[in-house]
C-alpha cells in the first residue's frame, strides 16, 4: 500500500476512535472531556488535507500526461 493511503486510513481510524472515546467518557461520567474531542477535530483535519493533497497529485498527474 502507497505510504499516504496508510496515513489516510490511520486519520479516519483515529477519527472515529477518538469520537467514540469521547462519547464513552461523556456518558460514563456526564462530563464533557475536550482532549479526545480536539484529537478528533485534528485527526479529522488532517484526514481532509491529505485527502486533498492526494486529489490534486492525481490532478497535476493528469494535466502533465496531456
Amino acid at each position: 500500500m502507497e505510504k499516504q493511503t496508510k496515513i489516510t486510513i490511520g486519520l479516519i481510524l483515529g477519527f472515529l476512535v477518538f469520537v467514540i472515546l469521547h462519547n464513552i467518557i461523556y456518558a460514563i461520567f456526564g462530563v464533557e472531556e475536550p482532549v479526545f474531542f480536539s484529537l478528533a477535530l485534528l485527526s479529522g483535519l488532517g484526514f481532509m488535507i491529505v485527502l486533498l493533497k492526494q486529489i490534486l497529485g492525481k490532478i497535476i498527474q493528469k494535466i502533465k500526461k496531456l
